[in-house]
């Protein structure tokens, strides 16, 4: 039976209170998890309002930890600003606007950029390599350029799949397609393979014909 801390408890991270929310997580039912999510909702708010929190974090983060709850934990990492658990696993449970949320909230551009990447992976994977998907990624992020995310598509994928939307794309950035072909008509295939830059890359994509 869970019992619910006195009405005279002012603090819901007094020891009634946290004894309290372990009984939550513990019970796992869908009303108790329903309940315990609403309120680390709550003090995820006030906390990215920089307001004071009524949460033990690491007595929470533990609780949850050992009840196995995927939803609570993400919301505990991003009240300790741990948002590459928050992307994580938001990621092992295919929350992939969840895991964008929480990568946007990073300050740390090194660290933003490696969660982008993640995330990146995770979405083109799951779409099969649909080069749309991965230009939009490029566009939310504001951080991944079209070299980082074309390791995550096939080298199989046809060429003529990437023309459209890579077009496109050049278009909206304001790139000049046929200057950047004039820079690698006379270079050869090999030696643009081996040496080329991301504008070389560009290019290529642009030329190659499907065989």
């Amino acid at each position: 039976m869970i019992r619910r801390p006195p009405r005279s408890t002012r603090k819901e991270s007094s020891a009634a209170s946290d004894v309290y929310k372990r009984q939550l997580a513990e019970s796992r039912s869908p009303k108790a998890v329903e309940e315990l999510n609403a309120f680390l909702e709550r003090q995820e708010a006030l906390h990215r309002a920089k307001q004071p929190t009524d949460i033990d974090k690491d007595f929470a983060l533990d609780v949850c930890k050992r009840a196995g709850l995927a939803n609570a934990l993400v919301k505990i990492y991003s009240m300790l600003d741990f948002y590459d658990e928050c992307v994580r696993l938001s990621l092992e449970n295919k929350k992939y606007e969840e895991a964008k949320k929480y990568a946007k909230m990073s300050t740390d551009e090194v660290l933003k950029k490696k969660l982008w990447m993640q995330i990146a992976k995770a979405i083109i994977q799951e779409g099969r390599g649909n080069p749309k998907v991965g230009f939009e990624i490029i566009n939310e992020s504001k951080i991944l350029t079209l070299s980082d995310i074309l390791q995550f598509f096939s080298p199989k994928m046809e060429l003529s799949a990437f023309k459209k939307e890579l077009i496109a794309f050049l278009q909206n950035y304001g790139v000049k397609i046929n200057d950047l072909k004039q820079q690698i008509t006379a270079v050869s295939y090999t030696h643009l393979r081996a040496h080329e830059t991301r504008h070389d890359l560009v290019c290529r994509l642009l030329l190659e014909k499907k065989k």
